[in-house]
């Protein structure tokens, strides 16, 4: 008996090796997109994001310097560096918004504020047809704090258009701000204690700065380490990794699995309440995003594209030209190739679904 269940354990191991190695060489490995690559979002030392209650926007009428590094072999390598722009509102656009003006709103995250690049929302020009453009794209915002935002702006500008543009991982994001040590460390990168995720920078002694907020980073991940949690967490995303398990559970979760989820079951309200108060005049683009150009359409995606579809309201993708060239290497965000298919597609939306 335990010779046969030996036997059976082998057998099934063996298998599954040869089948992670079949689906590699046949999918080419597309489903390995979530190389862990450690970030560093820097911006030029000074006042860069402004708090309003439980959000948060940029301060207003700044230019401010943005560099992504990502340490890849222990080699910081800069993946892109742009220059912020901020309007008279705190919003990332070169044109200032007038209130009497009547507005279309685009609301979204960093794909729609234009991050790893100058906004691709000024290639309008501050107006599309009779309508001012308003870029309501913040980093890191799910539907929640679309919604917050929403509120926020219709206070003082005259919303007639709403366009949604969203990616998957929208479906999963809470409401967010900044604490004052992320503040203090944008004001100021002595005041950085490595944690913030948002730092500070002079451009003096940057790489300095970054050797610092590794060893840091560094340190907290050793902590880390030495707890089940971690471990339990480690295998799980290696499990979660294979072409074996990866893609037997992703078609199960789109076709059978309902969330509830709390951050998402919100999002989803924000959604319906957004829908409810501009009917016909709010229509939703879908972006797809690098992994799923690489491994198909996400779960969030799928659930929230049908929800909008359930409630009738107008539903659009852009797809990228399904082209990971549009993205940039490490990051997930679109280049500058990337930014500019996505503004074609978003015109020509425009040109055909706006009432």
């Amino acid at each position: 008996m335990k010779k046969n269940i030996f036997l059976s354990v082998v057998t099934l191991l063996i298998t599954l090796f040869f089948a992670e190695l079949a689906l590699d060489f046949v999918l080419g490995d597309k489903n390995k997109k979530n190389i862990a690559f450690q970030r560093y979002m820097l911006f030029s030392e000074g006042d860069v994001f402004k708090n309003i209650g439980k959000i948060f926007k940029y301060h207003p009428n700044s230019k401010i310097t943005s560099k992504v590094f990502y340490d890849v072999n222990n080699h910081f390598i800069e993946e892109y560096s742009y220059t912020v722009q901020t309007n008279n509102y705190g919003l990332v656009q070169k044109n200032d918004i007038d209130q009497n003006k009547e507005s279309i709103l685009f609301l979204g995250d960093s794909f729609t504020e234009g991050s790893g690049h100058e906004a691709w929302m000024n290639k309008f020009e501050g107006t599309y047809k009779n309508y001012q453009v308003i870029n309501g794209g913040i980093m890191g915002a799910g539907f929640s704090q679309f919604e917050l935002l929403e509120e926020y702006i219709s206070k003082d500008y005259n919303l007639k258009k709403v366009i949604v543009l969203y990616i998957g991982d929208n479906l999963r994001r809470d409401i967010f701000n900044h604490n004052n040590d992320v503040i203090n460390c944008l004001k100021d990168h002595s005041n950085c204690k490595g944690y913030e995720n948002f730092y500070g920078f002079n451009q003096s002694n940057i790489y300095e700065h970054l050797n610092f907020l590794k060893s840091k980073r560094v340190k907290s991940n050793t902590k880390h380490k030495k707890t089940f949690k971690y471990y339990r967490r480690l295998v799980k995303k290696y499990l979660s990794e294979l072409s074996v398990f990866y893609y037997p559970h992703k078609f199960l979760k789109d076709k059978f699995y309902k969330s509830k989820n709390k951050k998402k079951i919100s999002n989803l309200k924000s959604i319906g309440n957004l829908i409810e108060k501009y009917e016909k005049n709010i229509l939703f683009i879908r972006l797809k995003q690098k992994g799923e150009i690489l491994s198909g359409n996400s779960y969030n995606s799928i659930y929230t594209r049908d929800y909008i579809n359930q409630k009738k309201s107008q539903h659009f993708e852009c797809d990228f030209n399904n082209d990971i060239n549009n993205f940039y290497k490490y990051d997930s965000h679109p280049n500058k190739k990337g930014y500019e298919v996505l503004f074609g597609c978003v015109e020509d939306i425009l040109n055909k679904a706006l009432l």
